[in-house]
């Protein structure tokens, strides 16, 4: 057990209409989601029309969107801080929505490169608002379960994307085929409009969403207001838990997005089919582990046991290190979803613990700062990890049939290396936890 925790703030009671903002910020991230992770069931479609190479389609997953994700991350964190984040949320939502509905317009590699940073750019606003408000909605003790369920928005939305994606590429098909309007379109082309058009109503639902009143430290003041200071004061657990955070993020995108490709390849599907696959998977893996990973973290907080919220992350190391494997190499499409599932499940309870690490680590007067900051640095991961597996595939495997074992190789050396990293980490930030709040 630690001696006390950081999260000592304002009065612990419930925002009012918690719950709905809950629901509203949730329903947000689905479709946020939806929209960054329809692409991957399209992508053999795309690779086809576009005569792309694999490390192409990795800059398509990765970089194009991350790259610019993590970069406006911070002005937009400094703004959570400082602005309304109901509105910097509603302005980011109609940016990516018509970013999306873009892609669908393109026709070159670098238009709908050049579509995918604007995807980027505009989500990039609502992760850092979310966070703090849901960190003012709810008191410590909840916000693990608050963090939990708006968590499962992220498995949901790829879930929906892969298996709506799917059945809209088979509806777009047959609307080219029969409307001659439609004919200069690729199939592929209608699915993102169509998605892009998903913003309008869900921008409706966030104007009606109020904005949370601000918590304040109770007790001791704050050590000034500056995020850098802030991390440079605590450099060694924040230092220890980014490395741990931007290797999970990595591992994560070295397989997530070539899922529904692996299956596709492996076992001849077509995109309906291998999307509806691992979309079903996402859905259940996700929303259950998200669940079960928010209940843990609050229950080692209450129990102020050793490493707090970050013993998530050796739960998801060992899982990791039996599921990509399992996935990557299974002979038949049911032992794929299988393995699937179980990666899934596990880097869903490591998510959860990821964003409500990072809002224990700081005052709530750096609440925006601190969730663009570790999405400026664990994002690296985002970009680098599906980029690793392409170049693999393209240059050392030479064979876009070596994609199931690429995903290993750019993988598991990193989850082993990131296991330490978690035993180096926790008893650094149990130390940082311990402090009083007038010390953070």
């Amino acid at each position: 057990m630690i001696a006390s925790t950081m999260a000592v703030e304002g009065e612990e009671t419930r925002a009012p209409r918690a719950d709905y903002l809950l629901f509203t910020l949730t329903a947000a991230c689905l479709l946020s989601f939806v929209d960054r992770f329809t692409l991957n069931v399209l992508l053999g479609a795309i690779k086809s029309s576009m005569q792309l190479s694999d490390t192409q389609i990795s800059l398509l997953v990765g970089f194009a969107f991350s790259a610019f994700y993590s970069v406006m991350a911070m002005p937009f964190g400094w703004a959570v801080d400082k602005w309304n984040r109901r509105n910097l949320i509603l302005a980011g939502l109609l940016l990516w929505s018509m970013a999306t509905a873009a892609s669908g317009l393109a026709t070159t590699f670098g238009q709908l490169l050049t579509a995918r940073t604007f995807v980027g750019i505009g989500e990039a606003t609502l992760m850092p608002a979310a966070y703090s408000m849901l960190a003012d909605a709810f008191p410590a003790r909840e916000r693990g379960r608050a963090f939990g369920i708006f968590s499962t928005a992220v498995y949901a939305g790829g879930g929906v994307a892969l298996v709506l994606g799917g059945a809209l590429l088979a509806f777009a098909a047959d609307l080219v085929k029969t409307i001659p309007a439609l004919a200069k379109f690729e199939p592929w082309h209608l699915v993102l409009l169509m998605i892009g058009s998903g913003g309008i109503p869900m921008a409706a639902l966030m104007l009606v969403t109020a904005e949370p009143v601000r918590r304040a430290v109770a007790g001791a003041g704050v050590q000034g207001t500056s995020l850098m200071r802030h991390v440079w004061r605590h450099r060694a657990p924040f230092f220890w838990v980014l490395v741990v955070y931007t290797l999970y993020t990595y591992v994560t995108y070295a397989v997530l997005p070539w899922a529904p490709t692996v299956v596709a390849r492996k076992f001849g599907l077509g995109p309906a089919a291998a999307g509806l696959t691992i979309g079903f998977v996402t859905l259940i893996g996700g929303i259950i582990g998200a669940s079960v990973g928010g209940v843990l973290s609050d229950h080692w907080i209450r129990r102020n046991a050793r490493g707090g919220r970050l013993r998530a992350t050796l739960i998801w190391w060992f899982g990791a290190l039996v599921a990509i494997p399992y996935f990557a190499i299974a002979p038949t499409v049911s032992g794929a979803a299988v393995g699937y599932l179980g990666f899934i499940f596990f880097d869903s309870v490591g998510y959860v613990s990821m964003s409500a690490v990072f809002q224990d680590m700081v005052p709530p007067a750096l609440r925006g700062r601190i969730t663009s900051f570790w999405y400026v640095v664990t994002y690296i991961g985002a970009g680098v990890g599906p980029l690793a597996t392409g170049l693999l595939t393209d240059h050392w495997f030479a064979s876009p049939a070596a994609l199931p074992q690429a995903i290993i190789w750019a993988s598991v050396p990193i989850v082993v290396i990131g296991f330490f990293c978690s035993l180096r980490a926790l008893p650094l930030y149990d130390a940082m936890r311990a402090r009083p709040p007038g010390e953070l």
